[in-house]
């Protein structure tokens, strides 16, 4: 006879079986400055989870940097959707379109298109 699991074990089952990652590359790309032609060579690791379709992305750094230094900036889940016909990258939470997504979506783009 199976085992029931209580509440607080199911959601923390259900929360590592969310998170699994199956695989993860390094990622580069520009991030544009907000009302400027400036931009930021930055790099990533990016984590794909491919039971839920989205990409974890951590550790960002300046390019050639130090990869010990603390992360610029916080984990961003994204994920790719079609609309049509194009490919467009948004929060994988709220659905919502940023410039910061959109650059990062891009890089994982063309590093997918170099295998």
């Amino acid at each position: 006879m199976a085992q029931k699991l209580n509440t607080a074990e199911w959601n923390l089952s259900s929360e590592r079986a969310y998170d699994r990652m199956d695989k993860s590359f390094t990622i580069e790309f520009d991030f544009p400055l907000e009302h400027s032609e400036w931009s930021i060579p930055i790099t990533a690791i990016a984590e794909f989870n491919q039971h839920n379709e989205y990409y974890k992305v951590h550790s960002f750094g300046f390019s050639k940097s130090n990869a010990k230094e603390p992360s610029l900036m916080p984990v961003q889940y994204i994920k790719a959707i079609k609309e049509n016909g194009r490919t467009l990258w948004v929060d994988r939470d709220s659905g919502r379109f940023a410039p910061l997504i959109d650059a990062i979506g891009k890089s994982i783009e063309s590093k997918e298109n170099q295998k």
